[in-house]
């Protein structure tokens, strides 16, 4: 996984606003191409794998973590509307 460094501004700033330290990608589900998962700042669990990315710490569900080895998370918006966005997937659909 990469972390863009407009991605960790963002995220900084939203750890910052909301008092949490990690990001956490969280396996919601199976879907047609694979594990969907969220992405959230919260507290890492007991199975997850930590790591940290471009400064960032970061805890993905093991049942996730295949699929998050060649995304890139990264930021796009304006400061009224923006966010994370997932690139480079490598889905199969």
């Amino acid at each position: 996984m990469i972390i863009t460094d407009q991605a960790k501004s963002y995220i900084e700033k939203m750890m910052k606003e909301n008092g949490e330290s990690n990001l956490r990608f969280t396996f919601e589900g199976a879907g047609c191409c694979g594990p969907n998962f969220g992405v959230t700042l919260s507290e890492q669990q007991e199975d997850d794998k930590v790591e940290i990315i471009n400064g960032i710490n970061v805890s993905v569900d093991n049942r996730v973590i295949d699929a998050t080895r060649n995304i890139t998370l990264d930021f796009e918006g304006t400061e009224e509307d923006a966010g994370l966005v997932l690139q480079n997937n490598n889905s199969s659909c």
